[in-house]
């Protein structure tokens, strides 16, 4: 996280709000590497939906689920301090 953290107050630290995405542009730069070098992706590449095994899919639904009720938590959060401060 230091990379993105833009200013550190004690006990405040303010951080770039896309600290959380930096595992995957690290995993994009990678594979874009070995694109750019004629290397083959193979694992690398994502799997048409055909080729997965039911608990694959079942398994990424999960997650995708998981996103969405964290997502409504941070949107209440951040309902809840604009009204606060209104």
């Amino acid at each position: 996280m230091e990379p993105f953290t833009l200013r550190d107050e004690g006990n405040l630290i303010y951080v770039h709000f896309l600290w959380h995405t930096a595992h995957r542009r690290y995993l994009i730069e990678r594979k874009l590497a070995k694109l750019r070098a004629g290397k083959k992706l193979g694992n690398l590449l994502h799997s048409q939906q055909e080729e997965l095994s039911d608990f694959e899919i079942r398994a990424r639904w999960e997650r995708v689920k998981q996103r969405m009720i964290y997502a409504e938590k941070v949107n209440d959060l951040i309902a809840r301090a604009r009204a606060a401060q209104a």
